[in-house]
Parts: structure tokens; C-alpha cells; sequence
């Protein structure tokens, strides 16, 4: 954050050299005579006086440099202004307002050439002129321009950083003007940047000014009338009631929590579940109904209370109505009585395939039959009734791309459709040989498990290299010339030899005597025998798990020879370690290669030399390799990735990928627009300046979604836009920063969880309710939740500053005074009362401080103890024009704040602390008015009669 500093002026060198001293009243034309003294080549000094020089003055401004203005407080057309804080005004560079000043700093005080004031919009019209406009200002709405020095600072911040709030350092070095008028609420007012010197207003009212016309004040607040003053730059903002954010949210308390739960329910007579209909009790059958949000789980009893009976025969009544049309679909007799009518919608059904809620998955008759779940739903379709011309035309803009996924899919389904009865013809009938012949080209990319492929397999088997491949079916083929001469089939020698049956011989190689048998050996006969079976041991593991068939028995038994473990290794799935257990065996290798090369100096052949591996079992090795060469999804997932299609797009019987429109809103929002009453019921007769914590009601959000998406997709139908009725346009009900989802299609909901239990994601959401005219007034208010301290010697619990703030997931704006903040803490942590072993949470309410302000507090109905220069407040409107100036009471003379009179301070004698009456930069760490918060105590919300 940056540190800013205060400054009372800014004056350059040669402001510093003027020769008069600001003392107040008329000052002389600003001169200053400048010298240089000489140095000789000895002692001697000589001193050389310049003549003297004039500066410009005020009188020689015609304007402001466009720019020049880089923020007005309050901001401009403003309506809600507190009037306790003075208006004030932003300038750069940081020298301008002294920049003209006739005169030079004295002790510490310097008067502006310019100021700001606020006058009364009624009577303060700006007449165009030349070279400014100009107002007829009452004087006695203009400040006392002897009194100018104190409401003029400069601002410095430290770099750049975060100012006191939250809000960015603007500039690092800039001017403020004050106009210390105090403000009356329900005004508006126009704030003015005019003269204060007589020379500046001439000139500005284009009138001649002499060189040497001294320099007067522009008015005198003794004569009384009016002065007519050019102006700079000018805004107008109104002012509202009284109350800062200090006192707005000091009037929060939490509330009454019996009376929420009364109010948050509608009452709903059940007798006739729709207009017409019989009634079921000629006694009124009332249900309590929620909404969106409610203070607890269930619903407080209401009086008269629908009895069981009635509740089950109006599920019964539904289910008949609901089921007609579906038993009629499928061919059944209606029971006698049955009702003949258009049957009301069954929300959910389509999207399941089902047209009885017998038939379907619980939560279907748990919404359909259930009154309270039902209304959730109808409210979901009532919002695409009311809107739907517009949401047809945002799903006509999204069906153009579909036409290319649909061509695109026709081609896949005819192309999937041909392949799988190729493979069903021609690729099923092969024997296991056959099979893993045709399968060799693909070998390498052919993964048969998660962790081996077909040709790791292979190599790993005692099938020697090349005999799976390409060029030896060839060879081998039933019509060749070597099937014809030998009778053989090249499918069976294979499947043979992959289970070990048939010893197929290696190549043999003859070397001739030789002195260097390493140069004339054959490398593929050594790596065929023992290397390329030592650097190939830590596969043997992954594929022996696949085809051991006796639990790996048969590979233990041929690891054993190596000795150190190995076969423990590989058969725990660990051939990295492999490695290191066969070290110790190198000399035993080194033996064996000795004796083999000596059997190759000797030019011995050894036919006998056979390949070592897994036996595999040809007809598991072929099944797997036919599963695997099924076409099934494969071109499917070519075109997901050619094409993007949503994940809530569904497909037909045929394989048609079916467009559904994207919604992706949060429909609370919908809702609240729509039926703010059933987002939480009573909402319009919440008292005023009060704080409740809320819930979601997972059964109505659930409920509401499944209407809205029933309803448009029956609207989707209707206008014969390209549907199977099955898809979830809306997806939202909360506006998550991330928009993610608060359900999964419902097209998926075909297990048995209930209604209630549908909502994605394990968080908790507990929504704070805040409505008052804190909320009017700061819409930008910061709300956060914080863990609680130790207690303090008192046994009291505050936030603590070291813990984690956790700030609201989202917020809603409810109407203009009430304000929904969520956050993802569990009800049972938040109901936790504060202990010094466990901590409870608070709810931190901190005002935005993005503007820095100047300003007092108002009084209230008792005068504070100064303790501190924030508790300096405004005179009572009876203390009257010229009070205050003592106690906490800031001094005022002709209802503006005044700077050079006695104001004592909280702690006389502190040299670090500011002073009144001292300088502008004092006046200004006085009248800056600090980012205020409060704190509450989150299980006092639980509470019937809790208090902040």
C-alpha cells in the first residue's frame, strides 16, 4: 500500500525567491532580484545585483491548461452525496495552485491563486463570456479567502501501491483544493473553480489588468451581495440524507429469526391442485411453500395444516393425470373414471424416456406428484412462456453450425455402419494366427491395456522377431508357394508358437576360425540370446500380468535362474528395480558369454539356441485383438475432434448428434427478475437495516431448472426448431465467477438419487442477506468472512488480522437496498460459537475506500469524547452559524469550517500528532476520513436477538 504524505504547498525556486511574504490582504506584483557573487583568486568576494525581475501573476491567466482537473469529489451529477464530507478537487501539476501566488510561503502557510466553492445550483446559472464563463456568486455562499491557506495540500504518495481502501494511487504527486462549506442535505449544489485574487477575476472576465494593479483579494465575505467570478471548471452533484458508511452500517442488526422463518414461506391452499378441478376437503389444506433461499431446511408449520390424507390424495390425483397420456401412447385401457382431459406437463419425463412417473427414476414422482416441487418447476416454465420470442431467436442464432455436424455425422454413421460389418464378415472368422497377422501393420499403435501393446507383446512372447509381420504372412499365405509345399498353415505355426508348442530354431550363423571373434560374431545372434533379453526384463512383468493366466507362476519359474529377487519384482510391478537385482549375476553372464564365444572361434553352429519368453494363450491374444479392431466409437471421436460440440448436446437412436441451445445464464437471476417473491418469499416486507443468514433450497433450484428446460425444449418442438427433446439448454442457477454448472444434464439422471441431491459440487453455500441504506448508499461495500482470535482479556472475539479472508463467491443485488453475498462455509461452522479452543467467523462489512475524502463526522444524538481527530464532528444545526470549536466540535464561522482559529487537540503536547490551525497539511490528515468497517458475529445471525 502506499504511504501518503501531506504536503501544506508547492513553490519552486522561484516562487521561494519572490521578495514579499504572504501575510494576507493585498500583496505587490511578484519581483525578485537576483544576484551571483564572485570569486577571485584570493579571499575576496564580489557580490554582482541583478536588476529586478517581475513573474507573472494571476492577472495574467486567461485559463486552465485542458488536463489540469484529474478527479472532482463528489463525482459529477452525483445525486446521493453524504453531506457530511467536503466537496474537493484534484489538480496537477502539484506547483499550479501556488504557481501564480504573489508571494512567498510564511510559517508555513501559503494562500492559492485560485479556489474551490460551492454555491447553491438556484441562482448560480454560468453565463458564456470571454475568455471564460462567469457566475453571479452570493458571497455569502464563498469561502473567507484569508482562510484559503488551510483547504489547499499537496499529495504524495510513497510509489506506487494501493492507497488507504483499496484504490490506486492516481498520480504519485498532485494538488488538492477543499471547499470547507458544509453541505445540507437534499441540495443540489454546483462547485466552481474561480479566483482568489482580484487581478485573476479581471482577467478572466477578459477586463484589462495594469502590470503593477496589486493583488486583493477577488472578494470580501464582510461586504455582503454578490461578485461575478470567471470560472475554471465547474460540476454540479446533490446531496441526500445524512448518515456516512460509518453510521449507515452501525445501524445493522441481525434479524429476528422466528419472524424470518414465518415470512420466508408462502402459503398454498392444496384442495384443488388446478382451477376446476374438484375439490379434495371442503376445509382449506394450506402447505408451506420456499423459495430459493430460506432460513432453514424445512418449512415452519402453518395453520391449517394439510393433513397426510389430503397429501396423499393429491399425489394420487396427479400421478392419474400425469400417467393418462402415457398409457394411452402405449396402448392401455384407462381404468373407469380416468380422467379425459389434457393431461398437465410431466416435467423431466422426455429427458429420462419415460412417459409414466412409475416408470422413471424417484426424483421424477418426487417432482411431479409433490405441489411444492411442482410450482418450482411451473415458475421455471413460466419464465419461457414470458420470454419466449426471445429466447427462440438467441436458439435460432446458434443452429447454423449445426447443419456441417450433422452432415459430418451422416457420413460417420454410414462409414461406422459399413466397418462394422466388414469387420463382422471379415476380421471375426480369423483364427488367433490369422488375427495377429492382420493386426501386424498396426502393432505398435494396437494398445491392448492400459499399459502394454500388441507388438510389446509379441516381442515378449517366444514368438521370434518377424513372424507377426507383414512380409512373413506373405510368405506364409495359404495360397503361397511355401503353404503349398509343406501343408502347413502359416495362421497355426504361429498361434503354436505363441504358446510355446513349437520351438522355433534361430537363425543359424557359422563363423570361421578367427583371431577376433568379436568383429566376425553375428549381432543379432547375441542380442537374440542373452542381451536384448536382459534389456527387455522389466517389460516381461506388465506383459505376463496380462497373459499369465496361473497368477504368474510360469514367469516366476523362468525368472528364478537370474537369481537377487527378480522374479519378486516383476511380478509386484516394479521392473525399474529390476536392473539393479541382476547385477550381481553379470559374472555368471560374463561365464556364458565366454563359453559362447569360444563356441564361435571353434566355428561351431548351434541350431539349438532357442528364443526364451512368455507363452501366451493365442485364442485371449486374438479375442483381445478383435475387440480392439472393432470400429465402435472410433470415427465418432474423429469427428468430437474435428467438430465442437457441446457436452449437453445429446444424439438420437441413429447416432444424430441433436442441437441444443446454450443458455449459459444463471437463472436466479431469472428468477429474481421474474418472481422475486418465490426467490425468497416476504422479500418486500423485510425490515429495513437489518442482516439474516440464508441457504440455497437445493429442492426448489433443482426443480426450477427442470421446468425451465422442460418447457423450452417443448417451446424448441413447437417452432419445429431441430430437437429430441432431450437436451439442458440452462445448466446455471448461481452466477459462479466460473460459470460453471449447478446440475448435470438431465438426460443423465437416470440413477436413483432423490430430489434435493442433484446439485454438482460438495461446497456449502451460505448467503448473507444484507438490506439497508448501506447498501443504497455504498452498493461498492466489501463483505468478507474472517475466523474469529483468541479472545481478549475480556473474553472478547474479534476478526484475526493473521487468519485467511474469505470473500464472497458471488453477489446479487436483490433490489436497491438488499444485497445477497454467498460464501462456501458450511451452516454448522458458521452456527459455532467463538471458544478460546475453537474459533468461530465474522461477517466484515468495510466500506469501498476507492476515494480518498475529506469530511467529519455528523454528531448524532451524542456528542463524542475527541479521543482521536476521527471523531471530530460537525456543530449541531443549533449551535449555529459561527459554533463548535470546542469539545469535539469542529469551529465554523459562517457555516464553513475554519482553519485559523483554536481548535484543541485529543492529545495536547504530542509532537507527531496534526494540529488545527497549524497548516494545510495538518488540516488535511485531520479531515480525512478513513475506510470504516464493522464486524458481526456469524452465530449471533442464529440468534433471535443478536446485536453487531
Amino acid at each position: 500500500m502506499a504511504d501518503l504524505t501531506f504536503s501544506s504547498f508547492a513553490q519552486g525556486p522561484l516562487g521561494e525567491a519572490i521578495e514579499a511574504v504572504d501575510g494576507g490582504g493585498s500583496l505587490p506584483p511578484p519581483v525578485f532580484s537576483p544576484s551571483v557573487t564572485l570569486l577571485g583568486p584570493g579571499p575576496e568576494q564580489n557580490p554582482v545585483q541583478g536588476p529586478d525581475l517581475r513573474l507573472l501573476g494571476p492577472g495574467d491567466v486567461a485559463g486552465l491548461v485542458p488536463g489540469s482537473v484529474v478527479r472532482r469529489e463528489p463525482a459529477p451529477g452525483a445525486s446521493d452525496v453524504e453531506p457530511n464530507y467536503l466537496a474537493c478537487v484534484e489538480l496537477v501539476p502539484a506547483e499550479l495552485p501556488w504557481i501564480l501566488t504573489p508571494a512567498r510561503a510564511n510559517a508555513g502557510r501559503l494562500r492559492p491563486w485560485l479556489v474551490l466553492v460551492v454555491l447553491d445550483l438556484d441562482g448560480s446559472e454560468l453565463h458564456d463570456g470571454a475568455p471564460l464563463p462567469f457566475v453571479d456568486a452570493r458571497i455569502d455562499q464563498l469561502p473567507d479567502l484569508g482562510d484559503s491557506w488551510g483547504w489547499a495540500h499537496v499529495q504524495s504518495s510513497a510509489g506506487a501501491g494501493d492507497l488507504p481502501g483499496g484504490a490506486r494511487a492516481a498520480a504519485a504527486r498532485l494538488a488538492r483544493l477543499v471547499c470547507p462549506r458544509r453541505l445540507d442535505s437534499g441540495v443540489t449544489y454546483r462547485a466552481l473553480l474561480v479566483p482568489a485574487f482580484e487581478t485573476a477575476r479581471r482577467a478572466g472576465l477578459g477586463e484589462p489588468v495594469a502590470p503593477d494593479t496589486p493583488h486583493t483579494p477577488a472578494w470580501d465575505v464582510r461586504s455582503g451581495g454578490s461578485v461575478k467570478l470567471p470560472v475554471y471548471d465547474s460540476w454540479t452533484f446533490g446531496t441526500g440524507p445524512s448518515g456516512d458508511f460509518e453510521e449507515l452500517v452501525a445501524r445493522l442488526a441481525p434479524m429476528d429469526r422466528n419472524a424470518l422463518a414465518v415470512s420466508s414461506v408462502r402459503r398454498v391452499d392444496v384442495r384443488a391442485p388446478w382451477p376446476g378441478d374438484t375439490a379434495i376437503s371442503p376445509d382449506p389444506q394450506v402447505i408451506g411453500v420456499q423459495g430459493a433461499l430460506c432460513p432453514s431446511p424445512l418449512p415452519p408449520p402453518v395453520d391449517p395444516p394439510a393433513s397426510a390424507e389430503v397429501m396423499d390424495a393429491v399425489a394420487t390425483r396427479l400421478r392419474a393425470h400425469l400417467d393418462a397420456a402415457g398409457r394411452r401412447i402405449a396402448g392401455e385401457d384407462l381404468p373407469p373414471g380416468a380422467p379425459h382431459t389434457l393431461a398437465p406437463p410431466s416435467y423431466g419425463g422426455r429427458h429420462v424416456l419415460v412417459d409414466t412417473l412409475a416408470d422413471g427414476p424417484p426424483w421424477l414422482d418426487q417432482l411431479n406428484a409433490d405441489p411444492q416441487r411442482r410450482i418450482a418447476a411451473g415458475l421455471g416454465a413460466g419464465y419461457v412462456r414470458a420470454n419466449q420470442e426471445d429466447l427462440m431467436a438467441k436458439a435460432w442464432e446458434q443452429v447454423g453450425a449445426i447443419r456441417e455436424a450433422n452432415r459430418l455425422s451422416n457420413m460417420v454413421e454410414l462409414t461406422t455402419g459399413v466397418a462394422e460389418r466388414l469387420h463382422e464378415r471379415h476380421v471375426v472368422p480369423l483364427t488367433a494366427g490369422e488375427t495377429v497377422a492382420f493386426a501386424a501393420p498396426a502393432a505398435a499403435r494396437a494398445r491392448l491395456t492400459g499399459t502394454t501393446t500388441l507388438d510389446l507383446e509379441l516381442r515378449m512372447s517366444r514368438l521370434p522377431d518377424g513372424a507377426a509381420s507383414t512380409a512373413f504372412s506373405r510368405r506364409v499365405r495359404p495360397a503361397g508357394k511355401l503353404a503349398r509345399a509343406t501343408g502347413l498353415s502359416g495362421s497355426g505355426v504361429l498361434a503354436r508358437a505363441l504358446s510355446g508348442d513349437v520351438a522355433v530354431p534361430a537363425r543359424q550363423s557359422v563363423v570361421p576360425p578367427s583371431p577376433v571373434v568379436f568383429a566376425q560374431a553375428d549381432p543379432a545372434l547375441a542380442a537374440t540370446a542373452l542381451t536384448r533379453q536382459l534389456m527387455a526384463v522389466s517389460a516381461l512383468a506388465q506383459v505376463a500380468t496380462v497373459n499369465a493366466a496361473d497368477g504368474g507362476a510360469a514367469l516366476k519359474e523362468r525368472l528364478d535362474t537370474l537369481g537377487g529377487g527378480v522374479a519378486q519384482l516383476a511380478l509386484a510391478g516394479r521392473p525399474g528395480e529390476i536392473r539393479e537385482a541382476i547385477a550381481p549375476q553379470l559374472t555368471e553372464v560374463s561365464a556364458v558369454m565366454t563359453s559362447l564365444l569360444g563356441d564361435l572361434a571353434r566355428g561351431d553352429t548351434f541350431a539349438g539356441l532357442s528364443r526364451d519368453g512368455i507363452a501366451l494363450q493365442p485364442d485371449d491374444v486374438g479375442r483381445r485383438v478383435t475387440e480392439r479392431f472393432t470400429p465402435g466409437d472410433s470415427h465418432w471421436q474423429r469427428l468430437a475432434s474435428q467438430t465442437s460440440i457441446p457436452p449437453h448436446f445429446t444424439r438420437t437412436a441413429s447416432g444424430r448428434v441433436m442441437r441444443c441451445p446454450d443458455f449459459p445464464v444463471p437463472t436466479a437471476l431469472a428468477l429474481l427478475a421474474s418472481d422475486p417473491e418465490w426467490f425468497l418469499p416476504g422479500l418486500g416486507a423485510l425490515p429495513n437495516n437489518t442482516v439474516a443468514l440464508l441457504f440455497q433450497n437445493s429442492a426448489f433450484i433443482e426443480s426450477y431448472l427442470v421446468g425451465i428446460n422442460h418447457e423450452l425444449m417443448r417451446e424448441l418442438l413447437w417452432r419445429e426448431y431441430p430437437t429430441d427433446m432431450r437436451g439442458t439448454p440452462f445448466l446455471r442457477f448461481w452466477p459462479r465467477p466460473d460459470a460453471s454448472p449447478d446440475i448435470a444434464p438431465l438426460h443423465t439422471w437416470t440413477d436413483q438419487a432423490p430430489l434435493g441431491d442433484r446439485l454438482l459440487g460438495d461446497e456449502a453455500l451460505a448467503i448473507l442477506l444484507v438490506r439497508g441504506d448501506v447498501v443504497r448508499r455504498y452498493p461498492a461495500m466489501l463483505v468478507t468472512a474472517v475466523p474469529s482470535g483468541r479472545p481478549d482479556e475480556a473474553g472478547r472475539h474479534r476478526p484475526d488480522p493473521a487468519a485467511e479472508v474469505f470473500q464472497p463467491l458471488f453477489v446479487i443485488t436483490i433490489d436497491a437496498q438488499t444485497k445477497a453475498y454467498a460464501f462456501h462455509i458450511a451452516d454448522e461452522e458458521l452456527q459455532r460459537p467463538a471458544t478460546r479452543e475453537q474459533p468461530g467467523w465474522f461477517f466484515v462489512m468495510s466500506e469501498n475506500g476507492y476515494r480518498i475524502r475529506f469530511g467529519f463526522d455528523e454528531i448524532g444524538t451524542q456528542e463524542p469524547a475527541l479521543i482521536s481527530w476521527d471523531k471530530a464532528v460537525w456543530p449541531l444545526p443549533g449551535d449555529g452559524p459561527d459554533g463548535g470549536g470546542a469539545g469535539a466540535k469542529v469551529p465554523l464561522r459562517r457555516g464553513f469550517a475554519f482553519a485559523g482559529t483554536r481548535f484543541d487537540p485529543p492529545v495536547p503536547g504530542t509532537p507527531t500528532q496534526a494540529a488545527w490551525n497549524r497548516d494545510a497539511a495538518d488540516i488535511a490528515r485531520v479531515t480525512l476520513q478513513k475506510p470504516f468497517r464493522v464486524a458481526i458475529q456469524a452465530d449471533v445471525l442464529f440468534d433471535t436477538g443478536g446485536a453487531p
